[in-house]
């Protein structure tokens, strides 16, 4: 993998990704045949999209042929319809300003099972550097680069909410999270199987409500709030641990050389050693 390969290629993976949700090469390229001589007869249409997007149209669509084709018009239009989550070149200073707040990592190594596993992050934790229209911009051209490079199946989502404010998540208005289920439901379908929330705020019930509005309930089902368990588990075992912590070997009832002797590779008492 070199520097830019950020998504690892997988050989086979397509054959593998189609195998797995019971499709064959020879019958999606059929299928992708019959889409691009659509889009040759569509004159309001600007471009016949590459074959590998309308595959990846095709899976997120579970191979309708007729599903694909009026999302793959809405792609192009909806480019005119919302501008503001399209007018944002991923080289350009406004998307550099996204980088500079969150990180957002994608495993470039997919799992055995075809799932990407997708972390985020804030770098920044200053709310008034946050803003929400750039973020989902950021997002939505990453994934014009998974739509063309990505085999992924599933995805899974780990966000580390720590230092995540109530003045942040004001920024997620209800237009903006209106106009992002749009394009989530008209455009592009992620098939999400987990989102797990490390260091939630004391307001993620608030937060979860919110997006209940603009989320299908089989994702918000998906959410898992992760707590520090360990801490309960430990408590739990206090009783354990009372008795783990009293535990000492009286050496001088041991039968033979007491083991303090070269237990650090020193013969001798260890707490006799003098050193000049």
């Amino acid at each position: 993998m070199t520097a830019v390969d950020v998504i690892e290629k997988v050989d086979g993976g397509r054959e593998k990704l189609l195998t797995t949700l019971g499709q064959s090469l020879n019958i999606v390229g059929q299928d992708v045949e019959n889409i691009r001589n659509w889009f040759a007869k569509q004159p309001h249409l600007p471009e016949i999209p590459d074959y590998v997007v309308i595959e990846r149209f095709l899976i997120m669509s579970k191979f309708y042929v007729e599903t694909v084709k009026i999302k793959l018009d809405m792609y192009y239009t909806v480019r005119s319809l919302l501008p503001e989550f399209y007018n944002q070149h991923p080289c350009s200073d406004a998307a550099r300003a996204v980088e500079n707040v969150v990180y957002l990592i994608l495993m470039p190594r997919l799992s055995p099972s075809l799932n990407r596993i997708i972390c985020w992050k804030l770098k920044d934790t200053n709310p008034d550097n946050f803003d929400a229209v750039p973020f989902f911009s950021y997002l939505l051209n990453l994934v014009e680069i998974r739509v063309r490079e990505d085999v992924s199946a599933t995805d899974t989502y780990i966000c580390d909410l720590e230092g995540f404010t109530f003045n942040h998540m004001i920024k997620f208005t209800p237009m903006v999270l209106k106009k992002l289920k749009f394009i989530s439901e008209k455009v592009f379908t992620i098939r999400s199987k987990q989102i797990y929330i490390l260091n939630a705020p004391s307001f993620v019930d608030t937060l979860i409500s919110l997006l209940s509005k603009y989320v299908k309930p089989k994702l918000i089902k998906r959410i898992v709030v992760c707590k520090n368990l360990w801490v309960t588990k430990f408590e739990e075992s206090k009783l354990l641990f009372d008795h783990l912590m009293s535990l000492r070997v009286d050496e001088s009832l041991r039968l033979g050389k007491p083991l303090d002797n070269d237990v650090l590779g020193i013969q001798g008492n260890f707490r006799q050693l003098v050193i000049d």
